[in-house]
């Protein structure tokens, strides 16, 4: 395939396949002489970004980005680990931006770089949808990118749920921020509906069923996004998967947050090599259960990840794994739910050892406690 155009030098830059030998190089053909050189062997990649004034080609070899100076033909490495995409060179070839999972989310960051040497560590820049599709990057810096039109509203309606039959018309809870909201949840009375608003006017709501009344927490300068949360019985306060908003990084983790008061205080904060999801509250909201999922690495270089549902103690802050599988099962990242009186838990198992088809299965698990 031809990888770039080199403005500076008007050669062209290609990976040309060698049928004979079994492998590919890295060529560079000159387009006006006809000439053609080859620079290296390009077997391991796939993901090319050529520098603006062309010395440079960043390339992605598994999940980490090395650049090649084309003139010394010297290769060293630029992003060890977590990269999913390259993206491109900006501000005068002085930053490197490329997609990454190292939040547990697809996420935008960059790196500065100095005669094609990294100067500093990678920096998170945003964390964007499943939907989204980063194009490239202008010289300035700009993201170009497609995304997904979907939109999602929340609807209440009334059913039997011993016939499965529907009563009435579906309605939507709330006419405002139409598209944005997302995981609705039920306050453990019944009386009310909590929604997460995303976008740039991110917040929580609170709408009263039998009234309608509406109550609305802006959280836009408190998190960057709201994924999985988890109410108090009282609505005081709860318990946010999500990003914290502070400085250029920010803290991702589990963070418990007052609504009325807009006190945030982060439980758990997500380590490198790992992610968290999906934290629910204990009936008597001493400790809460949350997935932790960790990176791992084999001898050989393959990357694996293993989860386990934890449970933790907010007084203490002592932590107890009560759900661990086996190596070829997991549980699936944020299906998993507690009964109602705190005593078992229901999870949804994926078998990645059958290979010819996917198969999942419910469980139920009775806590030690219950």
């Amino acid at each position: 395939p031809i990888i770039a155009w080199s403005s500076a030098s008007g050669h062209v830059l290609a990976s040309l396949w060698n049928s004979a030998l079994n492998l590919s190089s890295l060529v560079s053909l000159d387009a006006k002489t006809g000439e053609m050189k080859e620079i290296m062997p390009s077997g391991r990649s796939s993901d090319w970004s050529l520098s603006s004034d062309g010395h440079y080609l960043a390339q992605r070899i598994g999940r980490k980005v090395t650049v090649v100076d084309l003139t010394s033909r010297k290769e060293q490495p630029l992003v060890e680990d977590h990269v999913l995409q390259l993206v491109g060179w900006a501000h005068n070839d002085s930053e490197f931006l490329f997609s990454s999972d190292q939040t547990g989310a697809k996420s935008l960051w960059t790196i500065a770089v100095k005669s094609g040497q990294p100067s500093g560590g990678p920096r998170f820049v945003k964390e964007y949808a499943d939907g989204t599709g980063i194009g490239g990057v202008t010289r300035d810096g700009s993201i170009y990118y497609t995304q997904d039109r979907n939109s999602a509203n929340v609807f209440l309606v009334s059913a039997n749920f011993e016939t499965g039959d529907i009563l009435g018309e579906l309605r939507r809870v709330t006419d405002q921020f139409p598209g944005v909201q997302t995981t609705p949840a039920w306050s453990k009375d019944g009386q009310k509906l909590f929604l997460a608003i995303q976008g740039g006017q991110r917040r929580f709501v609170a709408v009263s069923v039998p009234s309608g009344q509406q109550q609305d927490f802006p959280v836009a300068t408190v998190f960057d996004q709201i994924r999985h949360y988890s109410w108090s019985k009282d609505g005081t306060f709860l318990l946010v998967d999500a990003r914290k908003s502070s400085g250029s990084r920010g803290t991702f983790g589990i963070h418990r947050f007052e609504p009325a008061s807009g006190k945030v205080e982060t439980l758990v904060t997500q380590m490198r090599q790992e992610w968290l999801r999906h934290p629910r509250l204990s009936p008597d909201e001493k400790s809460f259960y949350f997935v932790r999922g960790k990176y791992t690495t084999a001898a050989d270089g393959s990357r694996d990840s293993t989860r386990v549902i934890i449970r933790r103690d907010l007084a203490t802050k002592q932590e107890e794994i009560v759900y661990q599988p086996a190596k070829s099962i997991r549980p699936w990242m944020a299906a998993f739910e507690l009964s109602p009186d705190g005593s078992r838990l229901a999870i949804v198992d994926i078998n990645e050892s059958n290979k010819e088809e996917f198969v999942a299965n419910l469980k139920v698990l009775t806590l030690s406690d219950g």
